[in-house]
């Protein structure tokens, strides 16, 4: 379920997962925006206008109200995931977490790092595996 679906409803657990992958894409090389009172704003390249920086600002509050939404849906336990890679939780533009407080990012990457320092679970031979015979439409026990 999205989040916008999920408005004014409540669950008794919910996961938001993902919260690194980020909405927004590259600027348009060249960028013409309207203002409100009619005046017209031109942005070429890497040169951030002030234009730019006022849809910037509303998207990031927008990421703000959805991730408030997101976050109190849930009534007894709430996941968050994230993508750690090596040592770094990279946060992409537009996304949930790019508007989580850092102390909780850092919580992502001190997880991995609890993880790490447990030893993997022991894996099945494959000899083992094919081994047990398995009958899908035998009787349930």
């Amino acid at each position: 379920m999205t989040v916008h679906a999920a408005k004014g409803l409540e669950f008794p657990i919910v996961f938001v997962v993902n919260m690194g992958r980020g909405t927004g894409g590259f600027r348009a090389p060249i960028r013409v925006t309207d203002d409100a009172g009619g005046e017209a704003s031109v942005a070429i390249a890497d040169y951030q206008s002030e234009a730019d920086e006022d849809v910037s600002a509303r998207e990031r509050e927008e990421s703000k109200r959805l991730l408030y939404v997101a976050l109190t849906r849930a009534r007894d336990r709430l996941y968050l995931s994230a993508t750690v890679k090596d040592g770094v939780c990279r946060m992409g533009k537009g996304s949930l977490g790019e508007v989580l407080p850092a102390a909780i990012r850092a919580r992502f990457v001190a997880a991995t790092a609890d993880r790490a320092s447990e030893a993997p679970p022991p894996r099945l031979e494959r000899a083992a595996v094919a081994a047990v015979p398995v009958d899908d439409f035998g009787p349930l026990a």
